[in-house]
């Protein structure tokens, strides 16, 4: 088990999340990039890619739009690097949509403290047999 560390600060005014899985997604690609899994340059190569690819049909509205490219082109990059199988995205994916169903009010209020700012909690990434 690492604790990734980053030189991101919790308490930027400008760094806000619309919702708590925005947030999440955002460290999760910084601690695997700090890991040594891709550079940022690869993540941002292929965030460009999944963006580009969708705004052939439309332009991206929200912050729950743009995550969502965010998390494809994760997911893609982790695939074809084989660090990431086709069968545990569908698993993972029907895991989530359950989950975010059920507890959607809790995370939000759990995301926040008492003055209504995101919580930024340590990001602790497991890799291969830790």
């Amino acid at each position: 088990m690492i604790a990734a560390e980053s030189s991101i600060d919790p308490e930027d005014k400008d760094l806000a999340f619309a919702e708590p899985w925005n947030a999440r997604a955002f460290a999760l690609v910084l601690a695997l990039s700090e890991r040594g899994l891709f550079t940022l340059k690869d993540f941002q190569g292929e965030l460009i890619d999944k963006i580009g690819a969708y705004e052939k049909l439309g332009c991206i509205r929200t912050d729950e739009e743009y995550y969502t490219h965010w998390v494809e082109a994760l997911t893609a990059l982790l695939r074809r690097r084989g660090l990431l199988s086709a069968e545990a995205v569908s698993a993972m994916e029907a895991s989530l949509v359950a989950v975010a169903a059920a507890t959607r009010e809790h995370q939000h209020d759990a995301a926040y403290g008492p003055e209504g700012k995101l919580r930024v909690e340590p990001l602790v990434v497991f890799g291969p047999g830790e």
